[in-house]
């Protein structure tokens, strides 16, 4: 697998850690598992209540 994660980052401009992250995350959950999943330290840029703001001026 190192070849193949090798040639995989080269062609994808990710290293190859990367690459063996997305198997295992492939492995363990099938594609739902590639999904970027929120951060649990990560906070809104801008508070709820903007969010909403902004969306009911888009509607």
């Amino acid at each position: 697998m190192v070849a193949h994660a090798a040639e995989a980052a080269r062609l994808g401009h990710v290293t190859p850690q990367i690459v063996r992250a997305w198997v295992l995350r492939f492995n363990a959950a099938g594609p739902d598992g590639l999904r970027n999943a929120e951060h649990p330290a990560r906070r809104r840029s801008q508070p709820v209540s903007f969010s909403r703001s902004l969306t009911m001026q888009m509607d």
